[in-house]
């Protein structure tokens, strides 16, 4: 318990009885009596802190009421991102759309943007990129230069071919095991987010129990997307395929072959995160669990 609200400490983000139970490190909890007699256990001990139905450690009460000063920009990124979903439902090859990062676990910045993970379809990556990226900036949704408060950023795309992420897992990775967990998916065409489940079944099994939510739009393509993705899945597709590649290959300015983790540009995952801080995360949990000496 104690590591695992060390983590989330790292985000100043405390956690509800229901959320620590269910993001525990470790399994050994198995009944929820037992959980909550260890648990005011640590209470009595000073150890952690109970405030408002939160929990956070003893070192910063404070967190309660930062978590609750956080809805509100919660529910306007939310607002937005489902907008952005709603519209991104008629681009063709679009299979999934999920809000990641420090949205989808609830502790976002008030100035900060939307991260949002996108699933598109084997062999149309860079003609799907193509085609979000211009329906969102054209619907002045996308981030961009200055503007990016609240606006979407689009820094994560792979096709299903590369659903299974342990691919660009680091030795020592909990953020990226807590990234995948705490997916908040839009909406999803057929069983493409079941089978995203299932092919991250190794972050599932990290915690003691893991929601899987569903998304928050319907699925179902509009008859206009359907009609273009069956026009655009044959040669001329391919030709198009090849076309927006090149484009934005040379508008990155970048290697068209590129996987460091941190940044991987080929044709089934692009990712974008030159500031990937995740081991900067691994060193500071142990950090601050090696101060609880635990």
């Amino acid at each position: 318990m104690l590591r695992t609200l060390a983590f989330f400490d790292l985000f100043d983000h405390p956690l509800t009885l229901y959320e620590l139970y269910a993001w525990l490190c470790r399994t050994e909890w198995r009944a929820w009596s037992a959980f909550r007699v260890a648990l005011e256990e640590l209470e009595r001990m000073g150890r952690v802190r109970i405030e408002n139905g939160m929990v956070m450690l003893a070192d910063h009460p404070e967190l309660a009421e930062t978590r609750r000063m956080r809805s509100a920009s919660i529910a306007q990124k939310m607002k937005r991102a489902t907008r952005a979903a709603r519209l991104l439902r008629w681009a063709p090859f679009v299979e999934m759309v999920a809000v990641c990062n420090r949205l989808s676990v609830g502790h976002p910045h008030e100035d900060s943007d939307i991260d949002v993970f996108i699933v598109i379809r084997d062999g149309r990556l860079w003609c799907g990129r193509l085609l979000v990226t211009a329906l969102l900036h054209l619907a002045g949704l996308r981030r961009h230069g200055d503007k990016i408060a609240n606006r979407v950023c689009l820094s994560f795309y792979l096709t299903p071919r590369a659903a299974a992420l342990d691919a660009i897992k680091r030795d020592d990775d909990p953020y990226l095991r807590y990234w995948i967990a705490h997916l908040l998916p839009l909406f999803a065409r057929a069983a493409m987010l079941r089978d995203f489940w299932q092919a991250n079944q190794w972050a599932h099994r990290a915690f003691h129990q893991t929601p899987q939510p569903q998304p928050l739009l319907g699925g179902r393509a509009p008859a206009l997307t359907i009609l273009f993705a069956w026009l655009l899945g044959g040669w001329i597709g391919d030709a198009l395929e090849r076309v927006s590649r090149a484009l934005q290959v040379r508008h990155m300015g970048m290697s068209a072959a590129r996987h460091d983790s941190a940044v991987v540009i080929s044709d089934t995952m692009l990712k974008f995160h030159e500031n990937d801080r995740r081991e900067w995360y691994a060193t500071q949990w142990a950090t601050r669990t090696n101060g609880l000496g635990i």
